[in-house]
């Protein structure tokens, strides 16, 4: 019979060769076992031996992103070293360095604040500065910098570091790839692109023979962002794969470290419009979470985040609803509120994106309040809730709200001027300035996209993605002016764009292949407009399938321009065609519906095809009453209309009910104006 020592022991190795095997649920519970045994009933270690037990789990919970868990047993960890085992210091550093990590992924870099001071005092030996120890501890500080948006502090602590690693020779391993990580981050906030690329790929190789880092994960992340940021999708896909399989020859395939290397893989395959490619390494990824056994909530929802994005861009809605259910559940339950505040954002993204605009909004203001009082009115994660409640307000057509909500946004980020270059600052530009086209205040609409325009010269005016867009979005801008010859120049060059990014045959550049036939119909050159819609249809049925909504969306541009063209029978053809498709995929009561109904109504009422125009419009008004509410301006297209139908056939009395819905709308639109 084992003695309690050899049982403890023969669990805690059970736990490393698990753990390094990637079973990480059998990990956990073989080291649970161990820590159980190593602990008397007053809860402090029966030997001091057992500290790196300790240590190892709760490096386990940090890997499996259960951020209590980890903040608990490192909590524990210090209080037994301080109290009953002072005199190891070493194993207090390891321990302050993993408590750090785990406040900052609840990002409570102010509470970590003495941690960090104190991980500094610990590792400021001359050990330590040749063991790479120290650096690792200065690392800590930077990165609470960069949290903090404190960069002018980040910057001298980074070079510091890199010093550090010169002078002692610290040329592989955790510390060096830190040191380069983040002088990786800090060039690329500042503009710097080819040097941050050499800091991320030098990183990478710090730790390419150091196969179970953590760091590896996190330089992998960065420099992919950096890729995709710049619209190098292809240079990001195949980084990914050729690091990916190096690891897989000396790990398990299925091996848990991979995780977010794979995630990222996933979003550039999904960026670059390869969305089947896209949905095997998302299903990977959830996989891979699914087998940690007990990983954390935020984890969970990034992995089911990540699907559902996918299946969004395949339209298939019903699947991704299921996830996003999960998700919601998991949200729900939650009682951190720091994690809460991040995943209520993220929720209300995908719930704008399957059109529940009601549910994203409610969302959204929950995630806000949420970040304000966590972190201030005006940290930079605010300003990114408010991006997000902006979307959902445009996206249930209420404007107004949508521009206040973009303007407040915008101040906040253009105090944070680091940021401009990420997805929110260039994204609540292009918002604001769509809404202002809407509006027609066109100087300051024009403003905002000049503004995105003149930030991607200035920094390093490379072809992008953001650049495609916001000269479509000028496009549409001198459009709405009837400056359609500086309409169709700005869409040619967003479409050179697009095809030099994406290549000709991506599904991507249908959209700025569209916009170029828009205008030629709209100058009535139907003949040039039929050709590029047939080149596009022919671009999304061979990629995206004939179900897809922007497939759908297509064929009601020809329906649209037969109706222009007064062929009211072809139209209503193209209509029905698209209804039906679109019904398979986003079910009968989706917004997109709403409108091909309306559509198909308009083209039977120029057939005079009374009854099926009166079934079309109702059915329009029912989804566009559900998603903007009775009294939306909006609803005014559709009721005259209806009205009209209705006087034409004799129903009064149902004329005159809908004639007093006008008014109503009228009546809320003044008062709503007025106040």
């Amino acid at each position: 019979m084992m003695t309690v020592t050899e049982t403890i022991e023969k669990s805690w190795q059970s736990g490393k060769q698990h753990f390094l095997d990637g079973n990480w649920k059998a990990s956990e519970e073989a080291y649970i076992v161990a820590m159980d045994m190593a602990m008397n009933v007053e809860g402090v270690l029966i030997d001091r031996k057992y500290i790196p037990l300790m240590l190892e789990l709760s490096e386990l919970f940090i890997l499996k992103e259960r951020k209590l868990d980890s903040r608990a047993i490192l909590q524990d960890a210090i209080d037994i070293i301080d109290y009953n085992f002072p005199e190891e210091n070493d194993h207090l550093l390891d321990a302050c360095l993993s408590y750090i990590d785990a406040l900052s992924m609840c990002d409570d870099f102010r509470e970590a604040e003495p941690y960090i001071e104190r991980a500094i005092q610990l590792a400021n030996t001359p050990e330590h500065h040749k063991s790479g120890k120290y650096v690792q501890a200065l690392t800590t500080r930077a990165a609470s910098h960069l949290a903090l948006e404190q960069f002018e502090h980040a910057g001298p602590l980074v070079e510091q570091c890199m010093e550090l690693c010169t002078t002692h020779g610290i040329a592989t391993g955790d510390a060096a790839c830190s040191a380069l990580l983040f002088k990786g981050l800090l060039l690329h906030l500042s503009g710097a692109v080819e040097e941050a690329e050499k800091a991320f790929l030098q990183g990478v190789e710090t730790v390419r023979n150091e196969i179970y880092s953590r760091s590896f994960q996190d330089v992998c992340f960065g420099y992919t962002t950096l890729l995709i940021s710049q619209s190098r999708f292809t240079d990001a896909i195949s980084f990914l794969n050729r690091e990916i399989e190096e690891r897989e020859g000396k790990t398990a395939r299925e091996h848990p470290l991979l995780k977010r290397a794979i995630a990222s893989l996933a979003i550039a395959n999904a960026a670059y419009g390869d969305l089947g490619e896209a949905e095997v390494h998302a299903q990977r990824y959830h996989r891979l979470v699914e087998m940690m056994g007990e990983a954390g909530s935020e984890l969970r929802i990034d992995c089911l985040r990540t699907l559902v994005d996918i299946l969004v861009e395949q339209s298939r809605y019903s699947e991704a609803e299921v996830l996003l259910n999960r998700a919601n559940d998991i949200l729900e339950s939650l009682e951190n509120n720091y994690i809460k505040a991040t995943l209520l954002s993220d929720v209300a993204r995908l719930k704008v994106e399957l059109g529940q605009y009601d549910e994203a909004e409610t969302l959204c203001k929950r995630a806000l309040a949420l970040t304000e009082e966590m972190k201030g009115e005006e940290h930079i994660e605010t300003a990114m809730c408010l991006s997000i409640l902006g979307s959902a307000y445009f996206s249930n057509r209420k404007i107004d709200e949508a521009e206040a909500t973009y303007r407040k946004a915008i101040q906040l980020i253009e105090k944070h001027h680091h940021f401009f270059t990420s997805f929110v600052g260039a994204e609540n530009y292009r918002n604001l300035g769509i809404i202002l086209t809407q509006q027609k205040k066109f100087e300051e609409a024009e403003e905002m996209f000049l503004k995105i325009l003149a930030h991607h010269e200035k920094n390093n005016g490379q072809l992008q993605v953001q650049m495609a867009e916001t000269h479509r979005n000028l496009g549409e801008l001198f459009e709405a002016q009837r400056k359609n010859h500086e309409a169709i120049g700005q869409y040619h060059l967003a479409l050179s764009i697009a095809k030099s990014i994406f290549g000709p045959e991506n599904s991507e550049v249908s959209d700025y292949i569209c916009f170029v036939a828009d205008i030629h119909r709209k100058d009535s050159r139907f003949s040039e407009a039929e050709e590029l819609y047939k080149q596009a249809l022919k671009l999304l049925e061979n990629t995206l399938g004939p179900q897809h909504p922007k497939t759908c969306t297509l064929l009601q541009r020809f329906g649209e321009m037969a109706i222009e063209k007064k062929e009211y029978v072809v139209a209503e053809e193209y209509f029905n065609a698209a209804l039906l498709r679109l019904e398979q995929t986003l079910g009968t009561t989706h917004p997109e519906i709403g409108y091909t109904c309306y559509c198909l109504a308009a083209a039977y009422h120029w057939q005079e095809k009374l009854p099926k125009a009166e079934e079309y419009y109702k059915r329009s008004l029912a989804i566009k009453e559900k998603q903007l509410g009775r009294t939306h301006k909006d609803l005014g297209n559709i009721i005259e209309p209806l009205i009209d139908i209705l006087k034409h056939q004799g129903k009064v009395a149902e004329a005159a009910t809908f004639q007093r819905r006008i008014h109503e709308i009228e009546s809320y639109s003044s008062q709503k104006q007025s106040s």
